[in-house]
Protein backbone atom coordinates (compact mmCIF):
# COMPACT_ATOMS: atom_id res chain seq x y z
CA UNK A 1 0.00 0.00 0.00
CA UNK A 2 1.20 3.52 -0.82
CA UNK A 3 1.59 6.10 1.94
CA UNK A 4 0.99 9.67 1.48
CA UNK A 5 3.48 12.32 3.41
CA UNK A 6 3.17 15.40 3.52
CA UNK A 7 5.56 17.99 2.74
CA UNK A 8 3.81 21.59 2.72
CA UNK A 9 3.03 23.97 4.96
CA UNK A 10 0.86 23.16 7.89
CA UNK A 11 -2.04 25.21 8.42
CA UNK A 12 -1.88 27.55 11.13
CA UNK A 13 -4.70 26.33 13.06
CA UNK A 14 -3.81 22.92 12.69
CA UNK A 15 0.26 23.64 14.20
CA UNK A 16 -1.98 25.17 17.18
CA UNK A 17 -4.46 21.98 17.83
CA UNK A 18 -0.90 20.03 17.51
CA UNK A 19 0.97 22.11 20.16
CA UNK A 20 -2.06 21.84 22.01
CA UNK A 21 -2.31 18.36 22.06
CA UNK A 22 1.29 17.75 22.00
CA UNK A 23 1.52 19.94 25.45
CA UNK A 24 -1.26 17.56 26.70
CA UNK A 25 0.28 14.12 25.88
CA UNK A 26 3.72 15.56 27.27
CA UNK A 27 2.55 17.55 30.64
CA UNK A 28 -0.87 15.86 31.39
CA UNK A 29 -2.30 19.58 31.53
CA UNK A 30 -4.02 22.18 29.40
CA UNK A 31 -1.48 24.65 28.31
CA UNK A 32 -2.22 28.62 28.30
CA UNK A 33 -2.43 30.46 24.79
CA UNK A 34 1.70 31.46 26.03
CA UNK A 35 2.41 27.83 26.24
CA UNK A 36 1.00 27.32 22.85
CA UNK A 37 2.59 30.58 21.17
CA UNK A 38 6.01 29.50 22.26
CA UNK A 39 5.52 25.89 21.20
CA UNK A 40 4.92 26.99 17.65
CA UNK A 41 7.10 30.02 17.38
CA UNK A 42 3.76 32.56 17.06
CA UNK A 43 2.46 35.46 19.01
CA UNK A 44 -0.72 34.81 21.39
CA UNK A 45 -2.83 36.83 19.61
CA UNK A 46 -2.54 34.58 16.41
CA UNK A 47 -3.02 31.47 18.89
CA UNK A 48 -6.73 33.31 20.36
CA UNK A 49 -7.74 33.66 16.83
CA UNK A 50 -6.93 30.06 16.05
CA UNK A 51 -8.77 28.93 19.61
CA UNK A 52 -11.70 30.64 18.22
CA UNK A 53 -11.69 29.08 14.22
CA UNK A 54 -11.19 25.48 16.14
CA UNK A 55 -14.02 26.36 18.63
CA UNK A 56 -15.89 27.05 15.55
CA UNK A 57 -15.10 23.73 13.98
CA UNK A 58 -15.78 21.81 17.27
CA UNK A 59 -11.91 20.92 17.83
CA UNK A 60 -11.99 22.78 21.52
CA UNK A 61 -14.39 23.50 23.98
CA UNK A 62 -12.95 26.86 25.50
CA UNK A 63 -14.13 27.88 29.16
CA UNK A 64 -16.12 31.22 29.30
CA UNK A 65 -13.10 33.58 29.15
CA UNK A 66 -12.22 32.33 25.16
CA UNK A 67 -8.65 31.19 26.04
CA UNK A 68 -8.58 28.08 28.56
CA UNK A 69 -9.22 24.73 26.80
CA UNK A 70 -12.40 22.89 29.06
CA UNK A 71 -11.62 20.27 26.26
CA UNK A 72 -9.42 19.41 23.54
CA UNK A 73 -10.63 15.75 22.83
CA UNK A 74 -9.63 13.34 23.80
CA UNK A 75 -8.13 15.53 26.57
CA UNK A 76 -10.17 17.36 29.31
CA UNK A 77 -8.18 20.70 30.68
CA UNK A 78 -10.24 20.00 33.72
CA UNK A 79 -10.80 17.22 35.95
CA UNK A 80 -14.11 15.34 35.13
CA UNK A 81 -15.92 12.51 36.29
CA UNK A 82 -17.10 11.89 32.77
CA UNK A 83 -20.02 9.19 31.62
CA UNK A 84 -21.58 8.85 28.45
CA UNK A 85 -24.49 11.74 29.26
CA UNK A 86 -21.98 14.03 29.56
CA UNK A 87 -20.73 12.83 26.26
CA UNK A 88 -23.45 13.48 24.78
CA UNK A 89 -24.60 16.85 26.58
CA UNK A 90 -20.92 18.34 25.32
CA UNK A 91 -22.20 19.90 22.02
CA UNK A 92 -23.76 22.59 24.27
CA UNK A 93 -20.87 23.90 25.25
CA UNK A 94 -20.15 24.63 21.19
CA UNK A 95 -21.25 27.02 19.23
CA UNK A 96 -24.67 26.81 17.22
CA UNK A 97 -24.77 26.49 13.57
Amino acid sequence: METFEWTGPMDFDVQVKLGVHRNFAETGRRSSPETVADRIDSNVESVLEAYRCLRELRVLVLEGDGSSIHMASPFAGVATSSTRQDAADLHSHWPRR
